[in-house]
């Protein structure tokens, strides 16, 4: 029985989300831990936003590790202390490394990839590749093989997802996965989706401006949340993500 197998010495982890009725993970990774004998225990964590924070805290102080599922991989960021390359450019963790009190995040379906893709006996470094699709999955899996000095193209077309009519060149704001604003003014997109982030309860407002964005639209954008949103502080900060011009986080 897994109560009788915990210990003060077993390691803990976790998957975070909202609802988890139909998770896999803590099947999955028990009987990994059994079958290489190690002293671990993977626990399903459902926590309600408002305590997404509290929770992060407990988990810091007695945690190993956690996996973070919808919607928290991206309202999960500001409560880290630090997130690798890959997590900045994508603007979402999906998994948390704790080490000596401090939450790392890491995105982790381009590795996934890579290596499902090289068990086929494809080379994965320098490769020219075409990616169908522009989401979330397809910038992740962009990321990788670029990351690995290939060569990538984005094919894309006009198309009606979720309601929302896309043509080529349009702008597209996503939070939580889904898609909330299309438009052509990339300012325009950035202060709508603000919006869509902001939740009641917040007090700080973080913009992320990408390499591709130059600083002083950044600031004019910071400016007009800044008296949207008076009764919040607002940071601008560079991030230097390549694919998205803005990435923005609510506290």
């Amino acid at each position: 029985m897994l109560n009788e197998r915990i210990g003060p010495e077993t390691a803990r982890f976790a998957v975070l989300g909202q609802s988890l009725p139909h998770t896999w993970s803590p099947y999955i990774h028990n009987s990994l831990f059994d079958a290489a004998g190690l002293d671990a225990v993977y626990l399903p964590v459902p926590v309600p936003p408002e305590r997404l924070g509290s929770v992060t805290d407990v988990f810091r102080s007695c945690f190993s590790g956690f996996n973070v599922t919808i919607p928290y991989k991206e309202k999960i960021l500001p409560f880290l202390d630090d997130i690798d390359e890959a997590a900045q450019v994508c603007g979402a963790v999906n998994t948390v490394e704790i080490r000596n009190g401090r939450m790392i995040g890491h995105i982790t379906d381009g590795l996934g990839m890579l290596r499902a893709i090289e068990e086929r006996g494809v080379k994965t470094h320098q490769a020219d590749v075409l990616i169908l699709g522009g989401g979330g999955a397809a910038r992740v899996a962009g990321y990788a093989f670029l990351s690995r000095g290939g060569r990538v193209t984005f094919a894309v077309r006009d198309t009606v997802f979720e309601d929302k009519e896309i043509k080529e060149g349009d702008i597209i704001g996503i939070h939580n996965g889904r898609i909330e604003v299309v438009g052509k003014s990339i300012h325009d997109i950035a202060l709508e989706l603000v919006k869509h982030v902001v939740e009641n309860g917040d007090s700080l407002i973080t913009i992320y401006y990408g390499q591709d964005t130059k600083q002083e639209d950044a600031d004019a954008l910071g400016a007009e949340v800044a008296e949207m949103f008076s009764d919040l502080d607002v940071e601008v900060q560079y991030g230097g993500q390549p694919l998205y011009y803005y990435l923005i986080s609510a506290e």
